[in-house]
Order: C-alpha cells, then sequence, then structure tokens
C-alpha cells in the first residue's frame, strides 16, 4: 500500500509540479474554493442544457416508426438517461455496451464509429457505414433490420430525420396528419 501511495504522489509531483501537487493534496490557495464554485455553476449549466436538448430529442420520437423491438431499445435508453447513465446494456445482445445520447452530447462531437445514438446525424462516419444505417425517428438502426422504414424513406423526393425546430415539425406534422392522403408518413415531406 506504502508503495501504491508513494508511486501515485511521485507521478503527481511530475506531472503537476511541486507547487500544484502541495496545492492540490493541502488546499493551500484560496482560489480552490472558486474554482471548485465555477465548475459546479458550468455542471449545472451543462446539465441543464441536455436536458433541454433531451426533451426535443424526446418530443421528436414518432412512436408508430418504432417497432417492438426498437420501443424495447428507446425504453432502456431513455432509462439511462434519467438516471444519468452513459451507457446502457443493449436489452437484445448482452454483451454490447451502448453510449447514450448524454455521452455524446458530453463529447461534443461524433466519434465516426455510427453509435446508434448519435446527435451529431454521423457527421464523421464514412459515407459506406452511413448508407448502412437510418434513422427511426429514435435512434439510427441497420438498413436490413428494417426493410419497411427503408421502403417508406426510399418512396420519399426528401427525408426529414432530425429538426431542431419543435415547431417546424409540429406544424410539419399537423399538416401531413390533414392531408388527403391516408398513407401520410411523418417523415416524408410534401410539397
Amino acid at each position: 500500500m506504502a508503495l501504491i501511495s508513494y508511486t501515485l504522489s511521485t507521478l503527481l509531483k511530475r506531472t503537476l509540479g511541486r507547487h500544484r501537487y502541495l496545492c492540490a493534496f493541502n488546499r493551500c490557495a484560496s482560489n480552490d474554493t472558486e474554482s471548485e464554485e465555477e465548475l459546479q455553476r458550468a455542471r449545472a449549466q451543462r446539465k441543464t442544457e441536455f436536458e433541454n436538448e433531451e426533451e426535443k430529442w424526446d418530443a421528436l420520437v414518432d412512436m408508430t416508426l418504432l417497432s417492438a423491438d426498437d420501443v424495447k431499445i428507446y425504453e432502456a435508453h431513455k432509462l439511462a438517461v434519467q438516471r444519468g447513465h452513459f451507457t446502457y446494456d443493449d436489452p437484445f445482445q448482452r454483451d454490447r455496451i451502448v453510449k447514450t445520447r448524454l455521452r455524446h452530447f458530453l463529447r461534443g462531437t461524433c466519434c465516426g464509429n455510427a453509435c446508434r445514438h448519435c446527435i451529431y446525424d454521423h457527421l464523421n462516419v464514412a459515407d459506406s457505414e452511413k448508407s448502412q444505417r437510418i434513422y427511426n425517428s429514435a435512434f439510427w438502426v441497420p438498413r436490413e433490420t428494417r426493410p419497411d422504414l427503408v421502403k417508406k424513406l426510399m418512396a420519399a423526393e426528401s427525408v426529414a430525420r432530425f429538426s431542431d425546430d419543435k415547431e417546424f415539425y409540429e406544424l410539419f406534422r399537423t399538416e401531413n396528419n390533414n392531408s388527403d392522403n391516408e398513407e401520410s408518413d411523418p417523415l416524408v415531406f410534401r410539397h
């Protein structure tokens, strides 16, 4: 135990410098409480930002486009986000751990791994991988698992996968629901 603590303190001294090391452990600087308060404020602000964004994303989910398996995934993800978790276990593949939107939000950019809950529209994902995914209004799914959804989206001239403007999306849904066409698809723009 003594060897571990000696190694840790030596490592900290080397990386932080002697003065910063002493300040970190002895609280010698008066700015520590101020910086902790700033850190707490910044965390609270980020949490509020995420909660606001999560409400927007959740409002855009169209449950009619989700399959029974998609609903289970949606519920598992929602529970994980409510608990503040960065990941959750895939309900169908127990050995697979999936990142939540919270983790992606805190990262700040697309990682390029074609994640299920990517909030950045797979910006850094290779085009070949992008073409294998489709957005079901809640998260990204492989095209081969949802041929019904692919058929709906391929029939349209343009597709609305995500909108930051909730009012626009609600107006769009209202217009489509009032149309004469009984096969109105909430993801298809009608011109």
